[in-house]
């Protein structure tokens, strides 16, 4: 299953995560794909945001490009 986001730099990271601090938002959803690249599922997300969200993980994330999201 493809996790499914907007795709951000780390500045836009922070800057995303400040905006949803002054929203009081508890709760938000990034996964890092690179030291300097993030998806941000929050409001873009599918499913996958919700799979296996453990310190023990059974999956692996895999870098690639689609147009299914």
């Amino acid at each position: 299953m493809e996790y499914c986001g907007e795709v951000m730099s780390y500045k836009d990271f922070q800057e995303k995560a400040e905006h949803y601090d002054r929203e009081n938002r508890r709760h938000y959803l990034f996964m890092t794909l690179r030291a300097d690249e993030l998806i941000d599922a929050t409001y873009k997300g599918n499913l996958s945001q919700f799979i296996n969200r453990s310190c023990d993980s059974n999956r692996e994330t895999q870098n690639g490009l689609s147009m299914a999201c």
